[in-house]
């Protein structure tokens, strides 16, 4: 599979510590996209779903007695672009107790349709809430936790999550081994600055 890049724990991607994958190539491209980089197919890492699989477990266990991990985010780019290999390291993650969080911008009700991308069925069974829906600048709002306009929906598929459990917006910031500095998460514009002035 391809993706941008993956963190192996995170506050700002979901309740709770998350292990978050960005998945590379979204056919939908809406406008106004924040992440317009992923769009493309041609970018990005290949890494195998195995490799995936271990980077996951050992994120899990490296983190057990600490801040134990608590849940997977897949965003991207289209998760569902991607569907079947996304969804072996998904069912992965629930077998270790982890609950996962999938975006997309297609509906819930078009990936259950004949024109579903190929093996949706089988990402959606190993999901516990979909965020579903394209990003439509004419309704863009940053009220709720995670989504960019209105339209978007919260479809809780099993009982693991809840609205409840889900916090306001914010930013991460981190720097990695090589000095690089990375940025995920999501809010207003001037809570980014408050932050990187602090």
């Amino acid at each position: 599979m391809k993706i941008h890049r993956y963190v192996t724990t995170s506050r700002a991607e979901g309740p709770g510590n998350r292990f978050v994958i960005w998945t590379q190539g979204c056919p939908i491209h809406c406008p106004g996209c924040f992440n317009r980089a992923l769009q493309d197919e041609d970018g990005g890492t290949s890494i195998d779903e195995a490799s995936m699989i271990r980077l996951l477990d050992e994120a899990i266990c490296s983190q057990e007695t600490s801040d134990p991990l608590t849940g997977l985010t897949l965003l991207g780019g289209e998760p569902f672009f991607q569907a079947a290999p996304l969804a072996r390291v998904a069912a992965f993650a629930q077998e270790k107790g982890l609950n996962v969080i999938t975006f997309t911008g297609y509906t819930y009700e078009y990936l259950q349709g004949p024109e579903a991308p190929r093996d949706a069925h089988a990402l959606l069974q190993v999901t516990d809430v979909l965020i579903d829906g394209p990003f439509k600048e004419d309704e863009s709002s940053l009220e709720r936790p995670l989504v960019g306009s209105a339209n978007q929906r919260f479809l809780f598929l099993t009982n693991r999550l809840s609205m409840q459990d889900f916090q306001p917006n914010q930013y991460e910031i981190k720097i990695e081994k090589d000095g690089s500095i990375r940025i995920n998460g999501m809010g207003h514009m001037n809570q980014l600055m408050r932050l990187v002035k602090e």
